[in-house]
This record gives C-alpha cells, sequence and structure tokens, in this order.
C-alpha cells in the first residue's frame, strides 16, 4: 500500500512540473520532445511552427525542420528515433538530439532529407557512423537560454 501512495505522489508532482512547463510554452507533455525542439530552435535560430504541425516542426529561410530528441536514463540509452518514410518529403532537414540522464545534449545530428535513410521498420539507429558524419559537436556543448 505504501509504495501506491509512493507512486500517487510522484505521478502528482510529475503532474505540477508538467503544469509548469506549460506556462513556460511547453505545449504538450512529451516534455523530451519539447525540450528537444526548445534546443534546436534556439541554437539554430528557427522559427518554430504551430503545435501539431505535421511534417516539420521549425523553418529557416524557407527551409523545413524535423526534430527528433531522445533521453537516456540509467536503465535505458535510446539510439532508435522513429520516422515514418512517407513523411520525409515533408523536411528538407532532420534534427536528431540526444540527451544524456542530466539533460545534457549528448549528441546533436543535422541530416539532409537525401541522407536520412530510415530502415524497414521506420526507425534511424543512431549509430557511431551516423554521429561521425552529421554530429554538430559545438551545439552538444552549448545549453539553451
Amino acid at each position: 500500500m505504501e509504495s501506491q501512495n509512493e507512486i500517487r505522489k510522484l505521478l502528482l508532482d510529475y503532474k505540477d512540473i508538467v503544469d509548469r512547463l506549460h506556462k513556460l510554452g511547453f505545449p504538450t507533455t512529451n516534455v523530451v520532445a519539447c525540450y528537444g525542439e526548445a534546443i534546436a530552435v534556439g541554437n539554430l535560430r528557427l522559427i518554430p511552427q504551430r503545435p501539431g504541425n505535421k511534417g516539420f516542426d521549425a523553418k529557416k529561410n524557407g527551409k523545413r525542420y524535423e526534430i527528433k530528441a531522445r533521453k537516456a536514463s540509467p536503465w535505458n540509452t535510446p539510439t532508435i528515433f522513429k520516422i515514418k518514410k512517407e513523411k520525409i518529403e515533408e523536411f528538407d532537414y532532420l534534427i536528431l538530439i540526444r540527451f544524456d540522464h542530466n539533460w545534457n545534449v549528448e549528441s546533436f545530428l543535422k541530416i539532409r532529407r537525401d541522407k536520412v535513410k530510415p530502415t524497414a521498420s521506420n526507425a534511424i539507429n543512431l549509430n557511431d557512423k551516423l554521429r561521425k558524419q552529421f554530429n554538430m559537436p559545438t551545439m552538444c556543448s552549448r545549453m539553451y537560454r
């Protein structure tokens, strides 16, 4: 019974955090995606699109940017970013951001549309080859302000 009370308290704390983030302009409860978009928009000086815009998240100089973010935890280091093949034509650049467990930017990749090659299961695997080719290390050292 005690664990149920502890879980409920943590979930209520989480709700309060999400409410506070929403007041700061985060449009959804998917905080990883929203923070990733904030990082990309702030560092690349992109113009965010309205929440729910299908196909891309931001624009700059007529170019469309789709932004995907994942966050590591002590028990999981995600390397898979889902992207539907039919959606690739809707953007010019794909931004992949991976945060470490403490919300530091670990990987920040900017990939031209013609270089986006999802697997048969509509996924991009963030591997060393992809990082070497597209990682923007200067973005990893900056924090969104």
